[in-house]
């Protein structure tokens, strides 16, 4: 069984990891990059948000 310590650094890390992550992404988004048409920033973007589209439209 995982100790309680070890399961709350594991959640403190993930959620650092997923706070650089999102500054990064927004980090992009200020720099006057179109969001519209970098593919660049959507693919970060659907990767952190995991954006998931319907194949069969």
């Amino acid at each position: 069984m995982i100790s309680f310590d070890k399961f709350q650094k594991t959640i403190t890390d993930s959620r650092k990891s997923g706070m650089n992550k999102y500054k990064d992404i927004m980090s992009q988004f200020h720099d006057d990059i179109n969001i519209a048409t970098s593919r660049e920033f959507q693919k970060h973007f659907n990767g952190f948000y995991r954006i998931r589209r319907n194949i069969y439209n």
